[in-house]
């Protein structure tokens, strides 16, 4: 997005250990003071579990979060023990913080929404590919503000619709539940 520092890391995924990502990723959360995370499949995985560990939101797009129950991981050239980590590490707990956007015509991952839907409520869905969502900058352009307005009010019960242009205008709102934007990597 203009005007926002993104890090994005350069990872091994085909030789590191998943615990070993985790924790390199996790040492930049820390280091560049990341305030957002965001993930796209495999790298959704990634984001909810550091999102869950460093309390940030994440924005997952598409996300894989049982990588080692995926064909596409499965049948890749991973190592038996790789896909045991993601095995063991393969939770996709409810996560108040994390946002989801979903291609309606996702081949990759089938059946994702049931899986999205018990890490949480906050799930949109887009035409497109599981690679492709249709409209992604545009959503994105209205979320990550909003995202950033909210002062730690992820649970949106209290709106009548769910939507995130609902969690902008209520951001908007409720001048008094915001504080600073979160804080981005530096550079």
């Amino acid at each position: 997005m203009p005007g926002e520092a993104v890090v994005s890391p350069k990872l091994d995924f085909m030789r590191s250990r998943p615990s070993q990502i985790l924790e390199e990723l996790s040492r930049t959360v820390t280091k560049e003071e990341i305030g957002l995370l965001v993930g796209q499949s495999l790298g959704g995985f990634y984001a909810l579990a550091l999102g869950v560990w460093h309390d940030l939101p994440c924005v997952l797009t598409n996300p894989c979060l049982f990588p080692a129950e995926t064909a596409v991981v499965t049948e890749s050239e991973l190592s038996r023990e790789i896909l045991e980590e993601y095995r063991s590490l393969s939770s996709a707990p409810a996560f108040g913080k994390a946002f989801i956007l979903l291609s309606r015509n996702d081949t990759v991952i089938p059946g994702n929404l049931e899986i999205c839907r018990r890490v949480t409520d906050k799930i949109k869905m887009f035409d497109g590919t599981h690679s492709r969502i249709e409209g992604l900058d545009e959503e994105l352009k209205i979320l990550i503000p909003a995202i950033r307005r909210a002062k730690g009010v992820f649970d949106l019960s209290d709106l009548d619709a769910p939507e995130f242009s609902d969690l902008y205008e209520w951001s908007k709102e409720h001048p008094d539940q915001l504080n600073e934007a979160f804080r981005y990597g530096k550079g």
